[in-house]
Order: structure tokens, then C-alpha cells, then sequence
């Protein structure tokens, strides 16, 4: 998942951003993301997920696929999160 290609961040409703998906299976459906955890065994993570809007009527957030995609969305954003903290940290030691 690529910020800006699969997915965007939008702004939201109290300084909450959304995810708007850009390709795949939900096309301009978008979500946010609530509480955000590291369960106990510290391997895995839980979080909660709103769909805000989406095209497909029938699109929820028990949709185990859904969960799929927005969790490779999640990991994207942590990812990049750590990518741009380490630049910003080299460029200013």
C-alpha cells in the first residue's frame, strides 16, 4: 500500500483524519481508525476501524476482507510514520 496512489489521508470530523482508498475492491470508500493497540503478546495489533462512506451499500466494517485491507493500510501509514521520524532525525541530529 502506497500513500497518495492506494490510499490518501483526508481530514475528518474532530481532528480525526480519514482514509480515502484510491484502488483496489473499495474505490473511494472511506474510514478512520479509533483506539489502535498492541495486544499483550506484543506481536500483533487491534484496532477499530469506522466507515465513514463508501459506494457499496452493503461494504461493513465486519467485512473480514475489508479488515484485511485497512489493516495493510494501517501498517502502511506506521511504516511510512517511522520512515519520515528516522529522516527527520538524520537531517537534524
Amino acid at each position: 500500500m502506497i500513500e497518495n496512489v492506494d490510499y490518501e489521508l483526508i481530514p475528518g470530523d474532530n481532528n480525526h483524519w480519514n482514509i480515502r482508498i484510491l484502488t483496489g475492491d473499495y474505490v473511494e470508500s472511506v474510514f478512520n481508525y479509533g483506539a489502535i493497540k498492541v495486544t499483550e503478546s506484543g506481536e500483533e495489533l487491534s484496532y477499530d476501524v469506522t466507515l465513514v462512506d463508501s459506494p457499496d451499500p452493503n461494504l461493513t466494517v465486519e467485512d473480514e476482507e475489508f479488515q484485511q485491507y485497512t489493516g495493510n493500510i494501517l501498517i502502511s501509514i506506521i511504516e511510512s510514520s517511522i520512515a519520515n521520524e528516522e529522516q527527520r532525525r538524520t537531517a537534524n541530529p
